[in-house]
């Protein structure tokens, strides 16, 4: 077999989509894990499965570089996917492409926000300084519900995705039975 790279916007397009639904295959199990983990006894376990879930789903949602195209941006998940999605499916993509945004990528929610105090001894026991504390509550993740819903919309998302690749794939291969076939393997290598 031999493999000849191809490039344009279709590529491009393609390898971004192929990106986001691995992107959202990983929160899905991601989300999925964390009903069954127990903060109490692993709260880094959960903040590493709720964080990088959340930014890996983030990922199709935003902006940033394509894979392929030099200087393109990337393809993001297309509106009329979200546009599909029921009312609860749509309110935890909200909910979750917000916590990444307020509570992971920018730390700008009222709960993650630090205060110093400084610690003063009972006035009944003499007036004094005691010391400094830093206190920054953290959100660690969402209810186990909140997550399991989290989890069915990126798979639902990630399902409808399959079928734009499909789609993507059919026109690359149609377009490339037009060409050359010499041309092609003049620019092929080894797979």
């Amino acid at each position: 077999m031999y493999g000849c790279d191809i490039s344009g916007e279709p590529p491009t397009r393609l390898a971004d989509l192929e990106s986001i639904v691995v992107d959202l295959r990983f929160a899905e199990r991601a989300l999925s894990r964390l009903p069954g983990v127990d903060y109490e006894q692993d709260p880094d376990l959960c903040r590493a499965l709720y964080d990088s879930a959340a930014i890996a789903y983030r990922r199709g949602f935003t902006g940033g570089r394509a894979l392929l195209g030099k200087g393109a941006s990337r393809t993001r998940v297309p509106e009329e996917i979200l546009d599909c999605l029921d009312e609860n499916h749509r309110a935890a993509h909200e909910k979750l492409i917000e916590h990444a945004d307020t509570h992971i990528a920018h730390r700008v929610s009222d709960l993650e926000q630090v205060r110093v105090l400084l610690v003063l001894n009972n006035p009944d026991l003499g007036k004094s300084v005691q010391g400094v504390l830093s206190y920054g509550p953290r959100f660690v993740r969402q209810a186990d519900d909140d997550l399991r819903r989290s989890a069915e919309t990126a798979s639902l998302i990630a399902d409808s995705l399959d079928g734009y690749l499909n789609a993507f794939r059919a026109a690359l291969l149609a377009d490339a039975r037009k060409r050359d076939p010499e041309e092609l393997y003049a620019n092929s290598r080894p797979l």
